[in-house]
């Protein structure tokens, strides 16, 4: 893929641009530091930060501590070499420092540009996780950085010369990344009709919609969706939306099978039918907290998760058209309310509403255009006990 073609957000000229300009950040603040304290004191004080990161993702993260554990330990032996070696053996404490640089670049530096150019993309979260990866990569090579910022040169000169750079590389950017067929940019588009009402909406997400202006011809830009909505597309984020026929389409069935409590817990057993054709249910537990869950008498093991979710969710792809029996145990005391959204591939015909082609330049992606029944289920009173 030559560096020139697509979208800015996944230009990896502006990728260039922001490490660079991260990097003039971390050399500036250097320059800063230096002025009070000295290079070894810098470098100790970067260590210090980067283990108390390490040990964060070792707990949080185990698969992914290794990418700051190795370099950190290069990096720490580097500046014990640098320490225990005399003025007489430059070579070999220089040797040291470029060990530790190059290990942090092979393993970072890498991943700063998939999470950014390929993930993300540069203009949203994956442009500040490339700044703040590459930031803390010049402070783990501070005594490189040393050479270039610290005393006895002109201290000011590299990040200088790097804020220009930076700005020499976004405006190449600007002047040649483009759109292509080759390179197109993601789009996609849901229909969402509500079981409980009479509305329905063709929805897009917000981000998609200020990149290209296909998106914003068929959802418009001044109707905001509800945010259930945003909650509802293939890929979870803010949306716009504009209201339009709604079909009758079926919606999921849902029966109660039990609703028991005991020992301070209520126990919700639920038969789940989808229409036929649904691919997909997207179960989501409201205004409680689910204690353990079930499907089809099977548990749902939630020990190995790597994070907490605020609500509990669940998406349960190919489903039959029996429908799966859902089981949720809840405190006694909760008002927890189901929501559940039936998807299915494709858009259908809408009277008085025209979807003219994508253009070449656009292309949908993760589930594509699909079609989702929206439904509540409220539990407002417990049982008694």
């Amino acid at each position: 893929m030559l560096p020139w073609r697509g979208a800015p957000a996944w230009s990896g000229v502006d990728w260039a641009g922001v490490a660079l300009l991260a990097f003039a950040v971390a050399a500036s603040l250097y320059v800063v530091v230096r002025r009070r304290v000295s290079a070894t004191a810098a470098h100790a004080g970067a260590l210090v930060l980067w283990g108390l990161i390490s040990l964060a993702l070792a707990v949080r993260v185990p698969g992914a501590g290794y990418l700051f554990t190795w370099p950190l330990l290069v990096g720490a032996l580097a500046a014990l070499l640098s320490l225990s070696l005399n003025a007489n053996s430059p070579r070999w404490k220089s040797v040291g420092i470029w060990i530790a640089a190059l290990v942090g670049i092979a393993l970072l530096v890498p991943i700063a540009y998939a999470v950014a150019a390929v993930m993300l993309g540069v203009t949203g979260v994956g442009g500040i996780v490339a700044a703040v990866v590459i930031a803390l990569l010049s402070w783990l090579v501070a005594p490189l950085v040393e050479m270039m910022c610290g005393r006895g040169t002109p201290a000011w000169s590299t990040p200088l010369a790097c804020f220009a750079a930076a700005l020499v590389l976004f405006l190449v950017g600007v002047a040649t990344v483009r759109t292509s067929a080759d390179h197109p940019i993601p789009s996609a588009l849901a229909y969402i009709v509500d079981a409980d009402s009479s509305d329905a909406w063709l929805a897009s997400s917000a981000s998609m919609a200020r990149t290209n202006a296909w998106t914003r011809e068929v959802v418009g830009t001044s109707a905001r969706a509800p945010d259930w909505i945003g909650r509802e597309l293939p890929r979870p984020a803010p949306a716009i939306s504009r209201p339009v026929p709604r079909l009758p389409l079926v919606a999921p069935s849902v029966s109660v099978l039990s609703d028991s409590g005991a020992d301070a817990v209520r126990e919700l057993t639920l038969r789940i039918a989808p229409a036929s054709g649904t691919t997909a249910l997207v179960l989501r537990v409201v205004g409680a907290a689910v204690l353990a869950a079930s499907v089809d008498g099977r548990s749902i093991d939630t020990t190995r998760y790597r994070r907490r979710a605020p609500q509990w969710l669940l998406q349960y792809w190919a489903p039959s058209d029996s429908g799966a029996v859902i089981a949720l145990r809840v405190p006694a005391n909760a008002h927890p309310e189901l929501e559940i959204a039936a998807r299915r591939d494709g858009l259908p015909a809408l009277a008085g509403v025209i979807i003219p082609p994508r253009p070449p330049t656009l292309v949908p992606v993760q589930s594509g255009d699909v079609t989702i029944v929206f439904k509540r289920l409220r539990f407002s009173r417990p049982p008694a006990s």
